[in-house]
């Protein structure tokens, strides 16, 4: 799980930082913040998604779609 924690940790970063370059008003962080995990999950369920139609393990490195659902996990846990 402590896999999951970084990567849900390092696409919820990538996804804050984008949304803050948009908007650099940060008296909305938890807004940006809000925001940045919809997009994080919603780019973990397009994953999964991906995953259920070729029925195979997605790159990197042959990770199953059980991964992207610990780090939706660990994303409503932020």
């Amino acid at each position: 799980m402590i896999e999951a924690q970084k990567e849900a940790q390092r696409l919820y970063g990538k996804f804050y930082f984008e949304l803050c370059q948009i908007d650099g008003d940060h008296t909305e962080e938890c807004t940006i913040s809000l925001l940045a995990i919809r997009c994080a999950v919603a780019c973990c369920d397009e994953i999964i998604k991906t995953h259920k139609v070729y029925n195979e393990s997605l790159p990197p490195f042959g990770i199953g779609k059980d991964f992207y659902e610990n780090i939706k996990h660990e994303l409503h846990k932020l």
